[in-house]
């Protein structure tokens, strides 16, 4: 844009030194007119680009100054939801935090055997399995339903639980891990235990519950190892579960039938 008013300029002032030179060789008033009218149009000219120039820096500028302040503001208000966010779960931590300590410790036993509850089975038996492979050693898990031995009578049926519970940690090694995971059913995980100890452990269960003369009078069990029945926790949870049913579905009127989990060959 200068350059266009600066070449404009340099048209007038040519055009005036015309002029001059065209009034000096006799064409006097119109060479002068001309002359000094192009030096006019230039210097008008000139001013305008000028100011049209220095607009555009301006609003070059300002629209600089507009998308800074875009971006700034977009900064903040991502900044300002993070925080927000931040803002709403503190809360909700600190309402959790205050809810827990109106209800004291939770204990993380069951009150009916005195046994852990399925809080720990889920947790335990995961770790216990990613150990296992770590250290290359078996480890058993041992599912156990009463349903057929307990009495339906609660006050009896409530009795006959906490016997069961005393049975299972007399019975157990110190190692083992015990669970009830429902009304009816227990979890027992039996670190460096193949699949034979397994048994063992269910087997010795039936007696001293058979010993004791009382309900329970009867538990069925199921048998799965790491690694033979899975590579997995889920994998051997599903496996000892199918291995449950199987042992549930069975007649056999003695102790209660211990079922070995089958391996998947597929």
């Amino acid at each position: 844009m200068e350059r266009r008013a600066l070449l404009t300029l340099g048209v007038g002032i040519a055009g005036a030194a015309l002029g001059v030179a065209a009034a000096a060789a006799g064409v006097r008033l119109l060479g002068l007119v001309a002359g000094l009218a192009a030096l006019t149009a230039g210097a008008l000219s000139f001013g305008v680009a000028t100011r049209l120039a220095r607009a555009k820096r301006t609003v070059d500028l300002l629209q600089r100054d507009r998308d800074a302040a875009q971006a700034m503001a977009d900064v903040f208000a991502a900044r300002a939801q993070a925080v927000t966010e931040s803002l709403v779960e503190a809360e909700a931590a600190l309402a959790d935090a205050e809810d827990a300590e109106r209800r004291g410790p939770e204990s993380v036993f069951d009150p009916e055997t005195g046994l852990l509850d399925e809080r720990v089975f889920v947790v335990s038996f995961e770790r216990k399995v990613a150990a296992a492979r770590r250290h290359l050693r078996p480890l058993c898990l041992v599912l156990i339903d009463l349903g057929s031995g307990l009495p339906s009578e609660p006050p009896a049926r409530a009795s006959a639980l906490r016997r069961f519970g005393a049975t299972v940690r007399e019975t157990l090694r110190d190692a083992d891990i015990a669970c009830r995971l429902g009304p009816n059913a227990f979890g027992l995980i039996l670190e460096d235990t193949p699949e034979s100890g397994g048994v063992w452990a269910a087997e010795r269960l039936q007696i001293a519950v058979a010993c004791a003369g009382r309900p329970p009078t009867r538990l069925v069990a199921a048998v799965a190892t790491y690694p033979n029945h899975g590579l997995a926790s889920q994998e051997v949870l599903l496996r000892a579960q199918e291995a449950l049913e199987r042992a549930r579905a069975s007649t056999d009127d003695g102790m209660g039938p211990v079922e070995v989990a089958s391996v998947d060959l597929s």
